[in-house]
């Protein structure tokens, strides 16, 4: 009986491993985990930078080195990458680490028959699951192979390995500690049976041994041995058959920890290693060595920005074995400049690469971008130059290799530029409003043959040729009524016809100045237009705010304090004895940082050195997270001409800055007689929506220059929204007067004059019309006895916004249901002022559990808020003859299944495999459905099964395989239709005292239930001490299909027959067969009394006269 005590959830097989399928499907892949947090785990960091730029480069020695880079703090993407003439190139991006397989990546890696092979480790909310065994196509990256393996738990799983392709086996060090890989093994596994790990070494968990794993291997084709590099930078030779290790030398340098790529290069009879080091501050560095096994000698070959590193490497040299000759030496390459014809000099090889020499004649075998040109024969360590004629003015790559008695060298290849090349694009391209300049192309994009003599330089200007010239400057005209805009330059290099790219300028603006009146609204295209001065060069300056629609000064994080300028396009002022206005609508961005001010100056050029002494407004602090005008209605500029207006922001350390929304520059006719600004402003809305606003405010007493105005002066004031009223009164005095107005957002002007002299705007904001209306209240629906309609009802809402007001008699009503695949709510209208109405179901949708509600619109606007309730909508499953659950997929083939379990149970429902229950089904892979309750705690847990319909069935069998032992919970079956409040008991599953005990009920429905429109079966599991598991392995529902379900209406009548449907009546009308899954069927115009539509068997939806129906068709 112990087999059978299962533990409680918590640490039970259920929870460790997961259901196969849950009521909440969840892609596990996405939420993996690293490798343990183990001194050889690979590093799962995002990208890596640049390629080397050390003094020499791999190719040199003729080896095809690969590297497979999974780790980096730089901006290269993981994947497969050739080493070349200039450090690496990449051949294809990783496929595994995309955020659809959880940014994967191979912890082990071999190259066998084309592809890239290995494991991954695959780790979830903190386990270890188990190995994924990919096989990547060598040539393009795409995934061929993907299986995964869950045993390695019980044996050990690889952390790093190479391949032996002699004997097609893969040997490496792994563990099988899942928590913190503290345990060390030497291990094997075939090529062709990649899960049969065999573990030749157990190092246990001494620290010494542990020591011995090695962070990088290969295999020796030549000696057929295995090498490594081990914890304690030891090369050594590694036994196959036992494990042991021979230390040959010792690498005079600190490792990282980290599993990093070794290969071996026949040709050359060294091994490329990628040396990974610790750097200060939590960053890794990276080199690329060669290390001759033979004399213990380490030569630096390259380093890589940004700590690239390669956790695999490999050599492509697949003919070269221990009887082929070393490669040939390159001795020269001969071109003169210019030239596509020369010759390129070798020196043919005088031994194999096991050192034995060479006698007799050697074949050579020359190639021109990998295409053979010609062929010969020479004496070991004869010189042999080869002519090259007339190629093609390009970059070329030249190769030479050797055979002896059939066995082929490694090719040696070299890169050059032959022939004229392209120029490279021009540097330090400046330009300003008068020149542009650059400096001179004097090299070649591949560093080929450039003839200097020959090279011009065509000239653009926003795009538009301006001239060409062998100068490196060129004089720029922009016309004076251009207008003001941005201006960049590009410069072409020409040389014998062959073009650079162009290479762009800095931007400037420039062009005629701006006329008055000038009404900038601050958004991010005209801010574009604006030059910005960061005065105390921080990171932080003027930017659009999308949060507060406007520019926005930026905080300060440190000293000194904010000073960022933004100056506007030059604005001419053409008379000087004119008083000009200026207005800016700005705020500070919060109350709790005061320390941050604005002012506004003019000068004659955008710099903050030429605004001194010019002030337009003094300094002052806006009031802050409001919107609030401040300006001079009056200032002047010393003489009529162009002048630039800046806007300066100061702010205090660690205090946030100011935000302006828009500015106005206007010339208002104020002289120093004109009324002063009216006050005490005030608009109130019209009541009820009404669009108007009445506008109080007090006439002024003084005069812009300060004088009083005369007691009796009759004030004209224009008050301006919509249309333009005018009221007069004396100075001092409150007036009002009512405006028409528009829905939403006003801003209402008032200007006072006195005769001739006009004063100085002022305005208020005010928002008039209906507001926009929260959610309906009280909101109820009714479902149809067909599940395909609801009738609901609701009461009218208030406005979103307290204070506000709506109309009910215009607010619009739409009818919402979520589309559970696209997650989108999809609106249908209502109507408009109604407080009711019936939602009928979209055509072709299946049944499930719908979330349902009502929004609302008006003119001012949508509320976008759903008030809404879930429910089970959709036709009912017609029994044809059955609706069975077998679980075999792990998933339902019926929708929805419903748990209806308290939230205050613990009772969780899934789907496993039975192996993962109980050790008497262990190999039992067969999926079940599985609720489970807290050990020694009694427990509810109910499902509802999708809802099904017994119209036309004279007997419904609901048929249930469960498990009835000794642990199994009590199980009831219960029953509803619609119209029932509580559901129905239709049996109590009967158990059994026995441990492995399987039984099935067979329930009949009673009469009460059959030719009913739906009947929903429920299971309820009451969990008790020692009965903690209700698991049912299938449950049917079968119906007698007694007859053919026809449906009527006083038009017509749709039947399902033998192979077809027929449809009686409906003349004229337009019908659409669906099939469940919504697929249409039939389109047709319905043409006389009857008419008949071949099908084949299944169960359809028609719809036709405004209704659905469903039918069978046998």
């Amino acid at each position: 009986m112990a087999a059978w005590a299962l533990t409680p959830p918590s640490d039970s097989p259920l929870r460790k491993k997961g259901p196969v399928n849950r009521f909440q499907r969840v892609d596990t892949r996405v939420a993996r985990g690293m490798t343990p947090a183990s001194v050889l785990s690979t590093r799962a960091n995002t990208t890596v930078t640049s390629s080397g730029n050390g003094p020499m480069r791999v190719t040199a020695g003729g080896t095809e080195l690969y590297g497979y880079l999974t780790a980096g703090q730089g901006g290269n993407d993981h994947g497969l990458y050739r080493f070349d003439q200039k450090g690496f190139s990449k051949v294809w991006k990783d496929p595994l680490f995309t955020m659809d397989h959880g940014y994967a990546q191979l912890n082990t890696a071999w190259v066998r028959n084309g592809r890239l092979c290995g494991f991954e480790h695959w780790f979830e909310y903190g386990y270890f699951w188990g190995q994924e065994y990919f096989e990547l196509d060598l040539k393009t990256g795409a995934i061929v192979t993907d299986e995964t393996d869950e045993n390695c738990i019980d044996v050990g799983w690889f952390i790093n390995a190479c391949y032996d392709s002699d004997t097609d086996t893969v040997y490496g060090y792994g563990t099988d500690d899942e928590e913190e890989a503290a345990t060390a093994l030497f291990m094997k596994t075939s090529g062709t049976d990649k899960f049969n790990y065999q573990i030749i070494k157990d190092y246990g968990d001494n620290a010494t041994d542990f020591r011995r794993q090695c962070l990088s291997m290969c295999y020796n084709p030549i000696d057929k041995n295995i090498y490594g590099i081990n914890m304690m930078s030891q090369f050594v030779r590694i036994d196959k058959q036992t494990g042991d290790q021979t230390v040959l030398f010792t690498i005079d340098k600190d490792l990282a920890m980290y599993v990093t790529g070794l290969a071996y290069s026949p040709s050359e009879d060294l091994y490329y290693w990628n040396y990974n080091y610790d750097k200060r501050g939590g960053e890794w560095g990276s080199d690329l060595y060669t290390i001759d096994a033979k004399t213990g000698t380490l030569t630096f070959i390259d380093t890589y920005e940004g700590g690239d590193a390669f956790s695999m490497m490999f050599v492509d040299n697949k003919s070269v074995t221990s009887d082929s000759p070393r490669r040939p030496e390159l001795k020269s390459v001969d071109f003169e400049p210019g030239a596509t014809t020369g010759s390129v000099t070798y020196t043919m090889p005088s031994e194999t690469t096991a050192g034995t020499a060479l006698d007799g004649e050697l074949d050579w075998k020359f190639t021109v971008d990998g295409v053979q040109y010609s062929t010969g024969k020479a004496a070991p360590g004869a010189e042999v130059t080869v002519p090259v004629a007339n190629v093609s003015s390009a970059l070329h790559t030249f190769g030479m290799s050797a055979a002896y008695n059939g066995h082929a060298s490694a090719e040696i290849t070299v890169k050059l530029y032959v022939g004229k090349d392209r120029p490279q694009a021009p540097k330090s391209v400046i330009l300003n409003e008068k020149k542009l300049h650059w400096s001179p192309v004097t090299e070649g994009v591949n560093g080929g043959y450039l003839n200097t003599d020959n090279m011009t330089y065509e000239v653009y200007l926003n795009n538009e040729l301006q001239g060409t010239t062998k100068r490196t400057s060129y004089d720029i005209n922009i016309p004076d009524d251009a207008p003001y805009q941005k201006w960049q330059a590009a410069v072409v290099a020409v040389c014998d016809e062959m073009r650079s790219t162009p290479s762009n300028s800095n931007e400037i603006k420039a062009g005629a100045a701006w006329q008055l009146p000038v009404r900038i609204d601050c958004t991010p295209e005209m801010l574009d237009m604006m030059t910005i001065v960061n005065a105390n060069g921080d990171d932080e300056t003027w930017y659009y705010s999308d949060w507060d629609y406007g520019w926005y000064s930026g905080q300060v994080d440190e000293a000194p304090e904010g000073d960022d300028w933004i100056f506007l396009p030059p604005v001419n002022f053409p008379d000087a004895s004119k008083y000009y206005s200026f207005y800016m609508e700005c705020m500070k961005k919060a109350n709790i940082y005061p320390n941050t001010y604005l002012e506004v100056y003019y000068g004659d050029y955008p710099d903050p050195e030429m605004m001194k002494g010019n002030v337009i407004l003094p300094k002052f602090s806006p009031q802050s997270r409001d919107f609030k005008e401040y300006g001079n209605p009056m200032f002047q500029v010393p003489e009529a001409g162009n002048y630039y207006i800046g806007i300066r922001c100061t702010t205090a350390v660690e205090e946030i800055g100011c935000v302006v929304k828009s500015i106005r520059i206007e010339d208002n006719s104020i002289t120093p007689e004109s009324p002063a600004v009216a006050t005490n402003i005030v608009a109130t809305p019209g009541e009820n929506g009404t669009l108007q606003a009445t506008v109080t405010f007090t006439m002024p007493t003084k005069t812009t220059g300060g004088q009083d105005i005369a007691a009796g002066t009759q004030l004209t004031a224009a008050v301006t929204a919509e249309n333009t009223v005018t009221v007069t009164g004396a100075p001092g005095q409150e007036v009002s007067a009512t405006v028409n107005t528009v829905q939403g957002d006003n801003t209402i002007s008032v200007v006072v004059s006195n005769g001739d002299a006009t004063g100085e705007r002022a305005v208020v904001n005010v928002y008039t019309g209906v507001a926009i209306p929260g959610s309906v209240k009280n909101l109820t629906g009714v479902v149809s006895p067909d599940m395909m309609s609801v009738a609901m009802t609701w009461e009218a809402p208030d406005a979103e916004k307290a204070g506000g007001y709506v109309d009910p008699a215009t607010v619009q009503y739409n009818f919402a249901i979520k589309n559970p695949e696209t997650g989108r709510w999809e609106e249908t209208p209502v109507g408009t002022g109604v407080t009711s109405g019936t939602f009928n179901m979209p055509q072709g949708w299946t049944q499930n559990i719908y979330s349902l509600g009502v929004t609302t619109q008006n003119a001012a606007g949508s509320n976008d808020k759903v008030m809404a309730f879930n429910v089970q909508l959709g036709p009912a499953y017609i029994l044809h003859p059955n609706m069975k659950e077998d679980f075999e997929n792990g998933e339902f083939d019926y929708q929805p299944w419903v748990d209806y379990t308290s939230r205050d149970s613990k009772v969780g429902w899934g789907m496993y495999m039975l192996k993962d229950i109980a050790t008497e089904w262990e190999g039992l892979e067969t999926i079940a459905l599985v609720g489970y309750g807290e050990k020694d705690k009694t427990d509810e847990g109910i499902l509802g099964l999708p809802r099904f319909s017994t119209e036309g069935h004279t007997k419904v069998t609901v048929k249930v395989e469960y498990f009835a032992g000794d642990q199994a919970s009590n199980l009831k079956v219960l029953g509803a239709l619609y119209g029932m409040e509580t559901p129905e008991t239709l049996h109590e599953c009967a158990l059994s005292d026995q441990d492995n005990v399987w039984k099935t009920a067979e329930i009949d429905l009673p009469a009460s239930m059959l030719g009913q429109k739906w009947v929903q079966i429920y299971l309820d599991a009451l969990f008790g001490i020692n009965h903690n598991y209700c698991i049912i392995e299938s449950i049917e529902v079968v119906g007698d299909n007694s007859g053919v379900l026809m449906t009527m209406d006083g038009r017509g009548s749709v039947a399902g027959g033998n192979g077809q449907i027929t449809v009686n009546g409906y003349e004229g009308e337009n019908l659409a067969v669906y099939t469940l899954g919504g697929v249409k069927v039939v389109e047709s115009t319905l043409n006389g009394s009857s008419n008949a539509f071949a099908l084949d068997g299944g169960i359809y939806m028609v719809t036709v006269g405004g209704k659905t129906h469903k039918v069978v068709v046998r």
